[in-house]
């Protein structure tokens, strides 16, 4: 019977003729959510009170017919109902009967609390909204200005506009920009005049740059204003090489350089008188030998870089030349003898041990002093160089004193000091420099060439290198001494 009263439904909803889009607006309020469940639950309701009334009266044996005579009354207005339609009404009349269906009953008294327990649930969900909510739910759902939409709408438009006007980037007000625009604006009047036809055409208006900016004058150009490059590239920063620029070089032409030392000397001159025998002395010859040691280092570049960067030859001879210097300053300094590598001046030292100097509360001023008094009791003559950390001199610079009340600062030693990064905070390195010897055989010199297959990878190898001799002679042993402040602060300290 359901099924018949949908299909009654749906004829009725194709043939009633609904005027003026009344009927696309009852069709859409019902296909709405809420309509639809009112719209049901109303229906299973009469067709229950329907079948309710209409059951048999079980004490009197008849049926409540008396009670609802329209029910088995009903008839359909067929007025301009003809052929398939009438003969449908027709039909429809004779199947609609008041007929007691316990079973009937029971799925609608069913239908009908599962929708009354549906419309509970959704009454539920709204029981906290008073009127104040209500307002508030009316005015974002409206369609005034405060409403979501509203709101919404505003922010896409502005988010346009910004998307807009990035997008579109700075205009070109350049005169070429400006023809070029006018003259695809006035693309049809020119054609025509070119075909000799009568037209019109826009006022060429040129605009000028004002005020002119970077932004639209330059055009973004990298090279306006016209850059000017620095000659030359700036060095790295690392310690200097102060130990091998301080020595006194010498020069050889022979690759093996010998000398003669004096040793053990005997005897010795005395006052005699006539007739006595001269008392005789004597000595020995010992030689050295200096083999000339090889210091180098190459580099491997592109042809392509000697030949495009301006000046690209001089930086790496430069740096191949600064490596080859270190490599020259930290064995002069540390190295120890082998045949390669010649004896440092520090693995030539001695440490302090001379006795007899002493003061109270001994500062680093009196640390040099004190190693100044020990290389001139070894007979040794000639300018003495101290070589220390630039912490330890400032901190002699810093050094002060009190006599009868007054501050002084120490006098100077007789010794030149000079600033080191290479030599270790706390430490010192003193010598007579005339006593370390430092001779060229060969200057440094650069050469380029081809290398196994360079050639034809388009490599140039550049190698640099120098001769030298480094040594001191036995008989100046001692020119040298290499210890720590604390050390010698504790030997000279007064008891």
């Amino acid at each position: 019977m359901l099924n018949n009263l949908n299909r009654s439904c749906i004829f009725m909803k194709r043939n009633y003729l609904i005027r003026d889009g009344f009927r696309n607006r009852v069709i859409h309020l019902c296909s709405m959510p809420k309509v639809r469940l009112g719209i049901g639950v109303m229906f299973v309701g009469l067709l229950a009170l329907m079948f309710w009334f209409a059951d048999v009266d079980h004490d009197s044996g008849t049926m409540f017919a008396e009670g609802f005579p329209l029910m088995y009354g009903l008839k359909f207005d067929k007025q301009g109902l003809s052929d398939d339609n009438l003969k449908f009404v027709n039909d429809l009349e004779k199947r609609i009967k008041m007929e007691p269906d316990s079973n009937a009953k029971s799925e609608l008294t069913k239908l009908l609390n599962e929708a009354t327990k549906e419309m509970t649930e959704f009454a539920t969900r709204f029981k906290d909204l008073d009127q104040d909510k209500i307002n508030l739910l009316k005015e974002l759902l409206g369609a005034d200005e405060k409403s979501i939409r509203s709101i919404m709408v505003k922010q896409g438009e502005a988010l346009k506009k910004l998307q807009d006007k990035l997008d579109q980037g700075p205009e070109d007000l350049s005169v070429r920009s400006q023809i070029v625009k006018w003259r695809d604006s006035n693309k049809d009047a020119l054609v025509k005049l070119k075909n000799k036809e009568q037209a019109t055409l826009s006022p060429l208006e040129i605009r000028l740059n004002s005020p002119m900016t970077a932004a639209n004058t330059l055009n973004a150009s990298a090279y306006i204003p016209r850059p000017e490059f620095e000659s030359g590239a700036t060095d790295i920063v690392r310690p200097k090489l102060t130990f091998w620029d301080t020595l006194t070089k010498g020069r050889t032409s022979s690759s093996v350089y010998v000398w003669v030392n004096k040793k053990n000397p005997a005897g010795a001159a005395a006052f005699i008188g006539p007739g006595i025998a001269k008392p005789g002395v004597s000595l020995e010859l010992a030689s050295e030998i200096s083999n000339a040691k090889k210091v180098a280092a190459s580099e491997k570049v592109a042809l392509e870089l000697l030949e495009d960067i301006e000046g690209f030859a001089s930086y790496i001879e430069q740096e191949l030349k600064f490596q080859v210097d270190k490599a020259t300053n930290t064995a002069l300094m540390t190295g120890v003898l082998s045949a390669t590598v010649p004896a440092g001046i520090r693995t030539l030292s001695t440490t302090y041990t001379l006795a007899g100097v002493s003061t109270t509360n001994p500062n680093y001023w009196d640390v040099i002093r004190a190693v100044v008094a020990q290389l001139r009791a070894g007979n040794l003559e000639g300018a003495v160089t101290v070589f220390i950390n630039p912490v330890d001199k400032a901190n002699m610079d810093l050094t002060k004193a009190i006599s009868q009340g007054q501050l002084f600062v120490p006098g100077q030693p007789d010794a030149t000091i000079i600033e080191d990064n290479n030599i270790p905070v706390g430490f010192f390195q003193a010598a007579i420099l005339q006593y370390y010897n430092v001779k060229i055989y060969k200057d440094y010199t650069v050469t380029y060439g081809w290398e196994n297959d360079d050639f034809t990878k388009n490599l140039v190898t550049l190698v640099g290198e120098r001769r030298l001799h480094v040594y001191s002679k036995q008989n100046y042993t001692g020119f040298a001494i290499y210890d720590s402040f604390a050390n010698v602060q504790a030997a000279i300290a007064a008891a």
